[in-house]
């Protein structure tokens, strides 16, 4: 699982994806297409699939919860 704050490098480009597992509350993003800002992601109704890094580091945090992080590598 992600740590509450997880910074990735070097993304830019790239497809990013965050599952809950099953949830994670708080959620926010910064470099990201479509951001979240403290949003809730719960895994049987909302996960943010198939955002793509806008910037050359992304960072995530959520507050609680559990966060699986997915990047491409194209």
């Amino acid at each position: 699982f992600a740590e509450k704050t997880t910074m990735l490098n070097d993304v830019e480009g790239k497809m990013i994806s965050l599952y809950p597992f099953p949830k994670a509350q708080k959620v926010k993003s910064l470099g990201l297409q479509w951001e979240l800002d403290a949003e809730d992601l719960d895994l049987s109704s909302r996960i943010g699939i198939r955002n793509r890094a806008l910037q050359h580091v992304v960072c995530i945090e959520y507050q609680s919860g559990e966060l699986l992080i997915f990047q491409s590598h194209n």
